[in-house]
């Protein structure tokens, strides 16, 4: 979905129907508070790949200067999406990383029914693969 990247901005949150825009938005707030520099979230046009379904899709730009920031970053998400487990709304989400040369590494999820233990395991395999980009 983000066909160029500013690699000025880590952090980057596009959602694909205005029915987003809030939790989108919601999302860049906590982000912030965690002390993570995360632009406005934009809305996009969906991709091929989700058919038209409205999602969230965060893409991380990782360096090896900012794993850390990156990683505290994912926190801040994973305490954020805790904290919408009672809302009962699924909501597509995904996580891209781009890795330049090699394809994204993608991390789609639907967050309907999500136990927090599920959220922490989502959570836990971006940050596996964010240690491993060196």
């Amino acid at each position: 979905m983000v066909e160029s990247v500013d690699s000025r901005r880590t952090w980057i949150i596009e959602y694909t129907d205005t029915r987003l825009e809030s939790f989108a938005a919601e999302l860049a707030v906590d982000l912030r508070a965690a002390q993570i520099d995360v632009p406005d979230p934009e809305q996009r046009p969906p991709s091929e790949a989700t058919l038209g379904a409205p999602e969230i899709v965060i893409t991380i730009l990782v360096t090896a200067a900012v794993k850390s920031v990156v990683v505290a970053g994912l926190h801040a998400l994973q305490r954020y999406l805790e904290s919408t487990i009672d809302s009962h709304e699924g909501r597509l989400l995904q996580v891209v990383l781009p890795r330049p040369g090699l394809t994204s590494k993608r991390f789609p999820v639907d967050t309907k029914h999500m136990a927090r233990e599920a959220i922490a395991e989502f959570v836990s395999e971006i940050i596996e693969a964010v240690q491993s980009i060196s």
